[in-house]
């Protein structure tokens, strides 16, 4: 489930030395070397070595599967071996759990039952949906896209959910010391994979008007709600959402916007009047089924 990881390692002069000699690195400044082994960029400091970008493509040589725990750890060796350096014990600083995932319909299909979560911006594009952190850092994202799409294979509709962190990685996943072998460790590697899950379910679900006699409705008060809540479902997400956002920056009175929010989440949970949409139970599934592949797990 692995795929971006960076690394930094404080080094000996012999071992910078040694990489200095055995590649072709590229002075870009003063006491700074650059050098792209594969796909990753090896960046030489004064005492410090940092790596950056796919372990998984580095390993499998492109970026279509992701790193599972065995493979993390031969990918480290791999690359250990490469640089002569203990890839093993460097601190990593940021870590991507992604899986692609094959489903019934187009991806873009999927994104408008994709609603909000709580401190994050979302943000729609043509092929892609991100949910990221409030502020300028950005700290821990998460991604939805049609890898499908990247990988120009038109014939099947990959839906790739990603979860990013980046700087601070003990702190956000309250995980002391975070090292290269730490990503192979049984524990830590469960950890990460019901975090990645964590994030998908934290994600709030937009729900379907139901229209058949299952529906009960026998008062003034719930055919109001029931036609309000229609109405709202009947506009188009991204005007419904600019919509939510005027109304809620027009609200000034200490604890209205709450209100608003409950009021929007009891509409859209109420299983009176709305039902789950089948490519979200779908979606549900896949994740569910994808954590218990490589954890054993199935919550």
């Amino acid at each position: 489930m692995y795929d971006t990881v960076h690394f930094y390692l404080r080094c000996m002069e012999s071992e910078i030395s040694n990489l200095l000699s055995c590649f072709e690195f590229k002075e870009i400044k003063s006491n700074t070397w650059k050098y792209q082994l594969e796909n990753l960029i090896i960046t030489i400091y004064p005492s410090v070595v940092t790596i950056q970008g796919s372990l998984s493509k580095f390993y499998f040589g492109y970026d279509l599967f992701s790193l599972n725990r065995k493979t993390t750890q031969l990918a480290i060796e791999r690359l250990s071996e490469n640089l002569q350096l203990d890839i093993q014990n460097a601190l990593v600083t940021r870590i991507d759990i992604a899986a692609n995932l094959e489903m019934s319909h187009k991806v873009e299909c999927y994104f408008p039952f994709l609603g909000d979560y709580s401190r994050r911006y979302r943000t729609r594009y043509k092929s892609s949906l991100y949910y990221n952190s409030m502020g300028e850092n950005n700290p821990h994202s998460c991604l939805f896209y049609d890898k499908g799409k990247q990988l120009h294979k038109g014939t099947s509709f990959l839906l790739r959910f990603e979860s990013r962190w980046e700087r601070h990685l003990s702190k956000q996943l309250t995980w002391d010391n975070i090292k290269g072998k730490t990503l192979y460790d049984p524990c830590f590697y469960q950890h990460i994979i019901l975090l990645w899950q964590k994030d998908y379910f934290a994600i709030k679900k937009r729900n379907i008007p139901m229209l058949d006699q299952s529906v009960s409705i026998e008062t003034y008060k719930e055919a109001k709600d029931y036609m309000t809540n229609y109405g709202i479902h009947s506009i188009p997400v991204i005007d419904k959402m600019k919509i939510i956002e005027f109304l809620k920056a027009n609200l000034t009175k200490p604890g209205d916007r709450v209100k608003f929010n409950k009021w929007l989440d009891k509409m859209n949970n109420d299983e009176n009047m709305n039902s789950t949409s089948v490519l979200i139970e779908e979606l549900d599934y896949k994740i569910r089924s994808r954590v218990l592949e490589e954890i054993g797990i199935l919550l």
